[in-house]
């Protein structure tokens, strides 16, 4: 049956295919880039690595030597403004 899989939308065509990398660009476009986490986001190891432009294995070393971590569960999180103090501090020694 034509148009079966939109529930109700009858004889409707596709007016174009979109290959992945042009949704992507379309996005890109038109939507306003992203500023990254807000300052209320817990980040990830890997957006911490972002955020200093350093390897996620230079992050955990970080972390063992007392970068603020939040435990979800076995999962690490960390909180921007704590890491960013952190390093002023480790800094201005």
């Amino acid at each position: 049956m034509k148009g079966e899989g939109f529930a109700g939308l009858g004889d409707l065509q596709p007016v174009a295919t979109l290959t992945v990398g042009d949704l992507k660009r379309l996005l890109a476009e038109h939507l306003p880039a992203s500023q990254g986490p807000d300052a209320d986001t817990l980040l990830t190891t890997d957006d911490v690595a972002q955020l200093l432009r350093c390897s996620v294995r230079h992050v955990r070393r970080l972390r063992k030597d007392g970068l603020p971590v939040v435990w979800l569960g076995e999962v690490p999180r960390f909180e921007r403004d704590a890491v960013v103090a952190w390093l002023r501090t480790r800094a201005a020694k």
